[in-house]
């Protein structure tokens, strides 16, 4: 579950940085 919430954490930020 961790791991799961950590990698859509992560392809948030990547997205998020992509946007900015």
């Amino acid at each position: 579950m961790l791991r799961l919430l950590t990698d859509h954490t992560r392809d948030a930020i990547r997205i998020y940085w992509l946007v900015s």
